[in-house]
């Protein structure tokens, strides 16, 4: 996983370097042409012409023009993400209370719920079709770090919780998932997760797991977007589901006309 987030930032200072697209030499307000030629007697004369370039207003529409295309035509896009997740899972100590008399759920709002998450994108954008927002297939890698509530939680909805240490600290997780991002804004993507733990015996384990993510990315500029999303986590070394919703903020750059 480190490798992947190292491999990532290389694109992204990459793409930095190549993000600007090429200018035009810039043309002569004046041409000059010679257009006449006569001779009288030992005297020659010379009669020019002058032609008047495109004045500023129509040069600045057309750079205009340029730079958009360019960026329109731009394949390779790079993102970088911050936010937060929060747990759904239900609080264990609820288990044998009976149904209606519980004071905690999964849903009411506990700010211990609420951990960071980070992420980072590289995609191939195509299907541009002279839109500004084009399909993207791509990959993610993805970061974040549970507590020690959060991970009771987790570890109770798995039913492993005699297996889980809880008195350690922060636990990082990480995912790499594939998937689309429609007309950029739609996203669609799966792979798999591992979520570091600590054992009874205070060995440091990793539970593995599919995860399925369905997402939203609002722009808000041309370089950021909000991204709201919902992540499923299933199979492997999970018993039952888990679904995690993030919300964040994104960095996008786009590169590489072809």
């Amino acid at each position: 996983m480190k490798k992947l987030f190292l491999f990532l930032l290389a694109m992204a200072v990459a793409i930095a370097m190549s993000a600007q697209c090429g200018s035009s030499s810039s043309q002569n307000k004046y041409s000059k042409t010679t257009t006449t030629q006569s001779k009288k007697g030992s005297t020659t004369t010379y009669i020019y012409s002058y032609k008047k370039g495109p004045t500023t207003k129509t040069s600045n529409k057309q750079s205009h023009k340029k730079k958009s295309n360019c960026r329109r035509n731009e394949r390779l896009m790079f993102a970088l993400s911050g936010g937060a997740t929060y747990m759904l899972d239900a609080d264990p100590s609820q288990g044998n209370i009976p149904k209606g008399e519980e004071t905690s759920t999964s849903l009411q709002w506990n700010p211990e719920m609420l951990q960071p998450i980070s992420s980072a994108f590289l995609g191939y954008r195509f299907d541009l079709k002279g839109s500004k927002r084009a399909n993207v297939i791509g990959v993610w890698g993805t970061m974040g770090s549970h507590n020690a509530q959060t991970l009771l939680r987790l570890f109770a909805r798995q039913e492993r919780l005699n297996d889980f240490n809880g008195v350690q600290g922060n636990q990082f997780f990480t995912e790499v998932e594939g998937g689309f991002l429609l007309k950029e804004m739609f996203r669609l993507s799966g792979g798999q997760g591992a979520q570091n733990y600590f054992n009874l015996s205070g060995e440091q384990l990793q539970l593995k797991y599919n995860v399925a993510t369905a997402g939203l990315h609002i722009p808000l500029g041309k370089n950021i977007s909000w991204n709201s999303s919902v992540s499923m986590l299933f199979g492997q070394d999970f018993s039952q589901y888990t679904l995690r919703p993030s919300t964040g903020i994104s960095f996008k750059f786009n590169a590489l006309r072809l």
